[in-house]
């Protein structure tokens, strides 16, 4: 334990001496440093309690972790290189019919010198008394913007850096057998360090198109009566989310935000069908950055991530499961959006579709845990390929 905590130490002042001489690491950066190294001691702590509790229990292996390369190419990135793990564990004394905590650890870097480091994190505590989850990670990347609402055309695509550290973390009770009541805390400290000058963001008509601290504070309640929280085949989920964005919590917006996220599984036969209905609201001035979007690998799967974004949206999606044989499995899904400023200004003709396939690979048959890799198609030539760990919703 010694030599690993000096070790820690040591590694962090190494990196902070090399951060220090490399001038075009941003202060962010700096600052993810001081906060990730006493968080590694942290999941140090956590993966050790749980090796030892398997050592309490030789008859069922505790802890297990599932690495991947991450390889993939953008325009705006070129290529990107890097490595994903999926830790999965339960805490000592946790029966086994209690649900696995799990992190996950991903780093990569690119071509044109953009990094991002992220660590999104489940745990159950207590017999599933307490469930305790979030995220951290820093960024420094490259993305597209398309303008805000419904209508933002290809033309109107352009680049931008952001760099950006993120912090989340909620905290749920069980106060009923499958209802949880909590709160959640969001920390975004970000800046656009490079944009277009004729673009939109260039002339600084966008709210939040240079820099800004985002800090939110809500309360959550969440039903939860799936049979198996890595592939359900049965039961429902129900999130209810209340967020305020103020200036007495320390940030540079005003705005409020609520939303509502559910999830219905069904088993016919081998098959499993899987739907989901999210929507958002929003009032007040958040920055673009923050607005409720189309896109990305769990919400509409076919769009790049942000591709349609406004105060407004609601998303449904349906998605057909089987595992075929072994540990081979497959899938079939169909979304539905829209976005608008207001919520009378949601309109039919505005919503947009998008379908794909999807490949399984069950990395862990007793927990169900799966490897997937989808592709999808959306509107206007629009597609995605993405490959992550556990199912979009």
């Amino acid at each position: 334990m010694h030599l690993i905590l000096n070790w820690i130490l040591k590694s962090k002042s190494l990196l902070m001496n090399w951060v220090r001489k490399e001038g075009h690491f941003t202060e962010s950066f700096k600052r993810l440093i001081k906060i990730t190294f006493p968080l590694t001691f942290i999941i140090f702590f956590i993966v050790s309690k749980a090796c030892y509790s398997q050592v309490q229990d030789s008859t069922e292996k505790n802890f297990r972790f599932y690495p991947l390369p991450i390889l993939s190419y953008s325009p705006e990135t070129r290529g990107t290189f890097g490595a994903v793990g999926l830790a999965t564990f339960r805490f000592k004394n946790e029966p086994l019919s209690s649900r696995n905590s799990q992190f996950e650890i991903g780093a990569a870097y690119t071509q044109e010198e953009q990094l991002f480091v992220y660590m999104p994190f489940d745990l159950f505590i207590k017999n599933e008394d307490w469930w305790i989850r979030g995220l951290t990670g820093y960024y420094d990347f490259r993305y597209f913007f398309y303008g805000i609402g419904n209508q933002a055309t290809e033309d109107q695509e352009e680049l931008y850096d952001l760099d950006f550290f993120r912090f989340r973390i909620d905290a749920l009770r069980l106060v009923r057998k499958h209802w949880y009541l909590g709160t959640r805390y969001w920390l975004e400290d970000y800046k656009v360090v490079d944009v277009e000058e004729a673009g939109l963001l260039g002339t600084n008509d966008i709210i939040g198109s240079e820099e800004g601290l985002v800090s939110t504070a809500g309360i959550i309640s969440l039903w939860d009566t799936r049979d198996n929280y890595n592939y359900p085949s049965s039961g429902h989920f129900l999130e209810a989310l209340m967020l305020l964005n103020a200036h007495e919590l320390g940030s540079d917006f005003r705005f409020s935000r609520i939303s509502l996220d559910y999830a219905f599984y069904k088993s016919i036969g081998k098959n499993v069908i899987a739907s989901n209905i999210f929507v958002v609201g929003m009032q007040g001035d958040p920055p673009f950055n923050e607005l409720a979007f189309i896109g990305g690998s769990n919400k509409m799967r076919g769009y790049y991530l942000g591709r349609y974004r406004d105060k407004n949206l609601a998303i449904f999606q349906v998605e057909w499961r089987r595992m075929l044989f072994w540990r081979i499995g497959l899938t079939a899904f169909a979304g539905f959006g829209n976005v608008a400023p207001e919520l009378y200004a949601f309109a039919l003709s505005n919503t947009r579709s998008s379908g794909g396939l999807g490949f399984r690979f069950q990395l862990d048959d007793k927990e169900k845990i799966n490897f997937r890799v989808d592709y999808a198609i959306g509107e206007r030539g629009s597609s995605g390929f993405y490959v992550a760990f556990r199912e979009a919703f």
